[in-house]
């Protein structure tokens, strides 16, 4: 979202911001109202690299267009951006390549507009290193389309992410047109509501609260929040509040054999292991408790490990994934060596180090 004059311009990204987490669109509104008030979290180093891939990738899916004899059209940054792509439309052009799309409230750049000439009809096409498409690439992709017939009447009637692996996955609007504009009416009615003093909505556990996370953090550390407690389903922290134990330390406390919704193994789990979290803190070493195989399971949980040997080696290779074919970059080892355990490790920085390290 961005401020112009006495407007706020919208993105697609931010309704796919609202789509996984009401509480980060919040806070991203309130950085826009109130900058330096509030300061998000540091650039993810992944992401960063996976956003230089992306550009790497879309500048393959381009090249293959090109490949394929299609007439380009490249909308320039300089210029009427939104004047170029309309003459573009109307010349039918075969591709158009970073479009520029608005509504007066939501505007964005799609990657390619491509002419199926035999239907006369655009497609709305994004590149994604993804494997398959996800929720949200569908919900971007809905509202470039949406963009894209109120700024020129151009009907859409399909959706294409052109994936990591080379695949074109395919997708009809109507599938899919109504999940959006309710995400876009919510998101809209989020930001009308906007007041900078009043509290932001409460972040939801196992939302992707992406740049705000450590805020999000913040707030469920401070209300010593049930989604604290290691294990804990979304689904278990609703049958717990609905039976009056709304935080970690009250269910260390609390008798959770008549939780409604709950077995007695697994309120007995989740008693547990709050207390045992609420028993380490300010702890350097946490309390721990070992688990006995159950009865009729002898050979299970730790009782799988064989018996402790002079002779026995602790192995980790930490890989990185975005790496074609993956790099097992690190290979580290603990082995006791003269009764101490002593660790070794072995670098790799590309294939044939990689290889030398194994």
């Amino acid at each position: 979202m961005r401020q112009i004059g006495n407007r706020i311009v919208y993105s697609p990204s931010d309704l796919v911001r609202f789509a996984g987490s009401a509480f980060a669109s919040w806070m991203d509104r309130h950085a826009l109202a109130h900058p330096g008030d509030v300061e998000a979290d540091p650039e993810d180093e992944t992401l960063a690299i996976l956003a230089k891939r992306g550009v790497l990738h879309e500048a393959d899916v381009l090249a293959a267009l090109r490949d394929d004899g299609r007439d380009v059209a490249e909308i320039s940054t300089r210029g009427d951006r939104f004047a170029a792509t309309t003459a573009a439309i109307a010349a039918r052009r075969d591709v158009i390549y970073q479009g520029a799309l608005t509504d007066g409230v939501f505007t964005g750049y799609a990657d390619f507009l491509v002419l199926d000439r035999e239907t006369d009809q655009y497609e709305i096409w994004d590149s994604k290193l993804a494997r398959s498409t996800k929720p949200s690439h569908v919900l971007q992709l809905c509202c470039y389309a949406d963009l894209l017939e109120a700024m020129s009447g151009e009907r859409v009637e399909l959706l294409v992410t052109a994936l990591g692996t080379g695949e074109h996955e395919r997708l009809r609007l109507s599938d899919f047109r109504w999940y959006a504009r309710n995400v876009r009416s919510a998101f809209l009615a989020l930001m009308a509501e906007f007041d900078a003093g009043a509290p932001a909505p409460e972040p939801r556990p196992g939302d992707d609260h992406g740049d705000w996370t450590t805020h999000a953090d913040a707030w469920f550390e401070g209300r010593d929040h049930l989604c604290r407690v290691a294990g804990i389903r979304t689904s278990q922290i609703e049958r717990l509040e609905a039976a009056g134990i709304t935080t970690l330390t009250a269910l260390a406390e609390s008798d959770v054999e008549t939780v409604r919704g709950l077995s007695r193994d697994i309120a007995w789990r989740l008693h547990s292991q709050a207390a045992l979290q609420a028993a380490s803190r300010d702890l350097k070493r946490p309390k721990y408790t070992v688990l006995e195989p159950a009865p009729d399971r002898p050979r299970s949980g730790l009782a799988l490990l064989p018996p402790a040997s002079p002779m026995d080696v602790f192995l980790d290779l930490e890989g990185f994934p975005l790496a074609d074919d993956g790099l097992e970059y690190l290979i580290g080892l603990v082995a006791a060596e003269s009764g101490k355990p002593v660790f070794h490790d072995w670098w790799a920085h590309d294939d044939a180090q990689e290889r030398a390290a194994f």
